[in-house]
């Protein structure tokens, strides 16, 4: 009923709908089941046996296959730490990087901090301030 109900209507929600009961038919189709009561314990072994045939399901598939997919994983992320170590040598011993850095730093110098006081600085400081100030700029410059 539900699925005519679907396929009656048109839009997104009604499409997601209808792919979310198809997944959820298959799966259900697939899943290993049995009837247990609560009340007198009927089907219990019947229970405890697709429990037990779970846990080995899990054992021989899902750990196989994880394990696989987990040295896949870290044999791609050795080549790409291999490679970035290479680059990385690369750029290094071409000097590629010391002639990026060394331009950064001279545009940075010729933009420039200005250490010598201007002449609004000089009227507002003493003579020793003055004497302060060239100390400082030729500590920097040496």
């Amino acid at each position: 009923m539900l699925e005519k109900a679907l396929r009656s209507e048109d839009g997104y929600s009604c499409n997601l709908a209808s792919s979310l009961t198809l997944a959820l038919d298959e799966f259900y189709n697939v899943v290993d089941h049995c009837i247990v009561s609560a009340l007198d314990g009927y089907g219990f072994n019947d229970f405890e046996k697709l429990v037990a045939k779970g846990v080995e399901a899990f054992k021989t598939d899902y750990v196989q296959m994880y394990q696989g997919m987990k040295k896949d994983y870290h044999k791609k992320m050795e080549k790409q730490k291999e490679s970035d170590l290479a680059r990385f040598r690369k750029d290094f011993q071409s000097g590629t990087r010391n002639e990026v850095f060394s331009m950064q730093a001279t545009s940075t110098l010729s933009q420039g901090i200005d250490l010598l006081p201007h002449d609004s600085d000089e009227e507002a400081t003493s003579d020793d301030s003055e004497e302060d100030n060239t100390g400082m700029l030729s500590q920097v410059v040496m």
